[in-house]
């Protein structure tokens, strides 16, 4: 029985630890993002590279330091933070949806297509990853693949974006014509 109560106890310990660990991340995740409201951004990237080094594992702190990053010009340092986070955290959808907005600004529509695709893959549902490469699809004059997209976007979309629902008509009436 005495060997249950040490087990329980053990088991206990590690579990505050883990909440306390995930506590102090999140607390220091919003002192950083307070100063990155502030334009403090070396404020807050010195308070994420510290969440970073002792919880890797921690998403937002990889997803605010890249989005500093690309408000500085800096894109390299933004590739760098989200590849980094997305060899940590290999399942999560908003690493490579991350990346593929950071691909399309760089014109690199390939890569782009990629990560996108590779975040509707680990999130079907994601919504916001169908909108994306099909504006990304509408860039490149692959009509067909927007308006599947589109179309894909706006199934898991309960309401509003008529810009959206317009665009997949004129794209869908443009391909009729052209087929004819």
């Amino acid at each position: 029985m005495k060997q249950n109560h040490v087990f329980f106890f053990f088991a206990l310990v590690l579990l505050t630890g883990f909440f306390a660990a995930c506590a102090t991340s999140q607390t220091q995740y919003n002192t950083a993002y307070a100063q990155y409201i502030r334009h403090d951004n070396d404020a807050a990237l010195e308070i994420l590279a510290k969440i970073t080094k002792k919880d890797p594992s921690f998403l937002p702190s990889h997803l605010l330091q890249a989005e500093i990053f690309l408000g500085r010009g800096e894109t390299d340092r933004a590739e760098k933070a989200l590849l980094a986070a997305e060899e940590i955290l290999p399942g999560d959808h908003m690493i490579p949806f991350n990346l593929g907005n950071l691909y399309y600004q760089k014109n690199e529509y390939q890569k782009a297509i990629e990560f996108y695709s590779k975040s509707i893959t680990l999130n079907p549902n994601f919504n916001k990853a169908y909108l994306n490469r099909a504006n990304l699809y509408l860039t490149i004059k692959s009509y067909k693949n927007a308006l599947a997209d589109y179309d894909s976007f706006l199934s898991l979309t309960p309401e509003g974006y008529e810009n959206v629902k317009r665009l997949a008509a004129l794209l869908r009436h443009d391909l009729e014509a052209i087929s004819r």
